[in-house]
């Protein structure tokens, strides 16, 4: 894992902070987290996406969330953006 990747990685634990707080409490239902990724820069943009990502996944993971799907839509004007919903327990 490169330099960049690392910073990258450590950026998307901010992010995950901030995910945390909004995260509904574990009561069997299930719900939804929307995540946007835009990219608009020359690196690997997959790279960046997978890193982010799976940083927040693991994490609801760790603190004891169930990922029930992962969808993926792609798109974007200005630059490459992901939107990503996680339906979790």
């Amino acid at each position: 894992m490169s330099l960049f990747d690392r910073s990258y990685e450590k950026s998307a634990q901010n992010t995950y902070a901030e995910i945390k707080k909004s995260l509904k409490s574990k009561n069997n239902n299930k719900h939804i987290l929307l995540v946007h990724t835009g990219i608009m820069n020359g690196h690997k943009p997959e790279t960046l996406y997978m890193i982010k990502i799976n940083e927040i996944i693991e994490n609801m993971q760790n603190d004891g969330y169930e990922i029930i799907d992962v969808k993926l839509e792609i798109g974007g004007t200005q630059g490459l953006s992901y939107e990503t919903m996680i339906i979790y327990k």
